[in-house]
């Protein structure tokens, strides 16, 4: 048997048990932590318009050359910009649940 198949059987082995130890503990850690915290911006709404958009075609090197101004054939968009949502994740409390629970696991397994 080639060692490079039993390393990749290896590396597929590893990352299926990471990514299943991700999903079961993932959400215990984070519903017994507050993980997560959000904040908005304390600023009213603000409108605005989307002008159209203005293309402009000159030669840098020939300042006596054409330059050409095209501006596109749209109306102006009025939109609200809202405040900005700021989310922080902290994610030391997820990563140390983890840890612990991985090195319990081989403690468990090894006294087997």
């Amino acid at each position: 048997m080639n060692i490079r198949t039993v390393f990749i059987r290896a590396a597929i082995a590893a990352v299926l048990l990471g990514g299943f130890v991700a999903i079961t503990h993932a959400p215990h850690a984070l519903a017994a932590q507050d993980s997560v915290t959000m904040s908005v911006d304390a600023r009213a709404p603000l409108h605005a318009s989307l002008l159209p958009t203005v293309s402009v075609v000159a030669a840098a090197t020939d300042a006596t050359a054409t330059t050409l101004l095209r501006v596109a054939a749209v109306e102006s968009l009025p939109v609200t910009l809202l405040p900005t949502v700021h989310v922080t994740a902290h994610v030391s409390a997820f990563i140390t649940t983890i840890a612990t629970d991985s090195v319990d696991a081989r403690i468990a397994s090894a006294r087997d």
